[in-house]
């Protein structure tokens, strides 16, 4: 069985409502009409580099490893970039390699360095920049480029004051003619190789959301009709990049999926635990002297030939040594690390009693912490890993000691910051958005039922996917097979994964110094870092 799966960042049903899709998207709205969708739940947390890496492994964040944009070692107190090396476990794009499938990954972020596979992988978001080889085979970049020079895993967004202005029409531009380039790719694949199973993620509507959330929103785009206009526009152009996808795969036996990594809402506003910590002496700041210090060392390490990760000390104003808890780096949830003596490189809290008190105080603090306007808690959740993900062996080198997680249209900032407030509120003309944790799917072909209003996991998709195959499932997974999406039972098939050539990720492990600073800086621009 062939199948087609198309990637939306992003995608929520309160954007692609029936109006929507009739209108501007009818290749859409043909397959969700006669298929089987719903919505999807995303990742704890719902953020792209745990969504996707879920999504194409069948695993939970705490088995996969990949959190969100950081990874923290204890070894040498860094935090580093994270990237497709972060992942734990294998993808479905070895598991099938390995089983003879032939496959094609365009676009799919957290996928670089590429690992080996029986086909094509062009990596996705997560990637710093088209100069690296970001390419399996390595060799298909030179022709990619060759046929599309133009190519770019994400679409330059230029900031803008006013949203009618040539700025933002050029900004849509450019984000169509990303569609454009996702559709060229698959061309030329499938101009190689006939394929099993090919992935095309569509990134650009998530960076649409974060920064014009109300004029996409069904409730509120009707205020701004000349963007709203301009952007249904642009979901034409995304539906006519789908449409010409399904002649491409067009096969006797086809199965479409449509899915989105997470969904998306409003942003009321980000919360700052690290300025609570310290009002609640649990975390330190460098004085003037070392601050000074501090920065004449960032130096010599910038200047430096032998290019060695900088430690939170080095990167840090925190006085990190003499620091009990901080948020090491926030993944929407904050996740608090305690600098554990015997654990952490500069460990100086005692395991055990000090431990556990410390855990208890900070989890009664948190919860107590209310919205300044409304009084209410400003957090849903604080609680251990454990407590959270309900599982007893927990990685603390990924997931920390401690979870916040705020209030739906809430983010964490892991900012270090003494200026302001523990929260920023969010103006009530603000065009931000923020993920929310409801994203949608849709199935749709052969032996697919035609029924609505079905709720799935994220972690449901790549079981499904191996069952329709007809290929065996690894027992490692987390998700389950969605058996009331087909007609007919299928049969399905497990086995224990033994090692192969695909095993082997990439040639190297993680990210350079330098591809690390270009994957921050866009990260930066769209505001996932501080």
């Amino acid at each position: 069985m062939k199948v087609l799966v198309i990637g939306i960042d992003g995608a929520t049903w309160d954007v692609l409502d029936d109006y929507l899709l009739r209108n501007y998207m009818p290749n859409l709205y043909k397959i969700k009409t006669k298929g089987y969708f719903g919505v999807l739940r995303s990742t704890d947390p719902p953020i792209t580099p745990a969504a996707w890496t879920s999504c194409i492994t069948g695993c939970q964040p705490y088995t996969h490893g990949v959190l969100g944009f950081k990874d923290y070692s204890f070894n040498n107190d860094c935090l580093s970039i994270s990237s497709a090396s972060s992942c734990c476990v294998p993808t479905m794009w070895q598991e099938l390699s390995k089983q003879g499938y032939r496959i094609a990954s365009i676009n799919v972020p957290w996928t670089y360095p590429c690992s080996r596979a029986n086909g094509f992988i062009v990596a996705g978001y997560g990637v710093p920049g088209i100069k690296v080889p970001f390419t399996y085979p390595e060799h298909f970049k030179t022709e990619l480029l060759q046929q599309i020079p133009d190519y770019d895993v994400l679409a330059k967004w230029e900031k803008f004051n006013d949203i009618g202005s040539e700025k933002f029409d050029a900004n849509i531009s450019r984000v169509e003619r990303c569609f454009q380039q996702r559709l060229e790719t698959a061309r030329i694949i499938c101009s190689k190789q006939e394929f099993d199973i090919m992935m095309v993620q569509f990134q650009d509507i998530d960076m649409i959301q974060h920064h014009m959330w109300p004029c996409v929103d069904r409730n509120t785009r009707n205020n701004y009709p000349f963007v709203r206009d301009r952007l249904f526009h642009m979901f034409e152009k995304l539906d006519e990049s789908i449409g010409s996808l399904l002649d491409l795969a067009e096969s006797n036996g086809l199965v479409v999926i449509v899915v989105s990594d997470h969904g998306f809402g409003r942003m009321l506003g980000s919360i700052k635990p690290n300025m609570l910590l310290h009002k609640w002496n649990y975390l330190n700041y460098k004085s003037p002297i070392r601050r000074m210090y501090r920065r004449i060392q960032r130096n010599l390490c910038s200047l430096s030939k032998k290019r060695t990760p900088m430690p939170i000390e080095l990167k840090s104003p925190v006085d990190w040594k003499n620091t009990k808890a901080m948020v090491l780096y926030a993944a929407m949830n904050g996740h608090v690390y305690l600098n554990v003596k015997g654990r952490n490189l500069n460990g100086c809290v005692m395991p055990g009693r000090e431990y556990n008190e410390i855990i208890k105080d900070l989890k009664r603090k948190f919860l107590q912490v209310t919205h300044p306007e409304t009084g209410d808690p400003i957090f849903s959740k604080v609680s251990t890993p454990s407590e959270f993900y309900t599982i007893e062996n927990v990685n603390e080198e990924r997931l920390g000691d401690l979870i916040l997680v705020p209030r739906q249209g809430y983010i964490v900032h892991q900012s270090t910051t003494r200026k302001g407030n523990y929260i920023d509120l969010q103006p009530d003309d603000s065009l931000s958005g923020c993920h929310y944790s409801d994203g949608i799917f849709i199935f749709f072909g052969y032996n697919i039922k035609n029924d609505q209003n079905k709720r799935a996991h994220i972690v449901d998709i790549a079981p499904t996917i191996y069952a329709v195959m007809g290929a065996r499932i690894p027992t490692y997974l987390d998700g389950k097979v969605l058996k009331d999406v087909f007609v007919e039972n299928l049969k399905i098939q497990y086995e224990t994964p033994k090692k192969s050539e695909f095993s082997k990720k990439s040639d190297r492990y993680g990210l350079s110094e330098k591809e690390q600073k270009l994957v921050a800086k866009r990260l930066s621009d769209l505001g996932y870092l501080d």
